[in-house]
């Protein structure tokens, strides 16, 4: 799903459509799920991926808007390093795993929809330009790849094969 080379810069409009692609995707299995109970090897459902999805897609937004008004915090998140993904990951899933499944459908419908305004306000050299975004410490289309379309083809398998599942 996610095509190119990560290092060749990429155009607005191309990210948008790769974005725009990805997500009616994620939308469509997430219709076709049978049985919201599946879990895969780790113990997740789809219902915990859409969630997780979720959060890396609100961090994104956030970084952007802090960012942009001057006062950025620490990333990925405030007492987490990139060095504590998992423990990170851990604690996301804790965080939502009580949260009823239409709350989950419609954050990640609402996160998805603030990152597709996101990406409509950038310009190419906004994507290419490391000093563009310089909270960011590289080029914003790494960033935007690596929390949406790029994190969803990291999962899309595993979602699939749990959307199939049969109650």
């Amino acid at each position: 799903m996610v095509e190119g080379d990560p290092n060749v810069p990429i155009s607005a409009v191309e990210c948008l459509a790769r974005f725009r692609a990805a997500r009616a995707r994620v939308d469509q299995l997430a219709s076709a799920t049978t049985s919201w109970d599946a879990e895969s090897d780790e113990g997740w459902t789809v219902k915990d991926y859409l969630a997780h999805l979720t959060a890396w897609q609100r961090r994104l937004v956030r970084w952007f808007e802090e960012g942009s008004a001057g006062r950025f915090r620490e990333r990925p998140e405030p007492n987490f390093t990139f060095e504590q993904l998992d423990e990170l990951n851990d604690h996301d899933w804790h965080a939502a795993r009580a949260t009823p499944l239409a709350v989950v459908e419609h954050e990640f419908a609402a996160t998805a929809d603030a990152v597709e305004a996101l990406i409509g306000r950038l310009t190419d050299d906004d994507l290419n330009d490391p000093a563009r975004a310089p909270w960011l410490g590289f080029e914003a289309r790494h960033a935007i790849a690596g929390n949406t379309y790029g994190h969803y083809a990291e999962h899309l398998d595993v979602i699939e094969r749990l959307a199939a599942a049969r109650a």
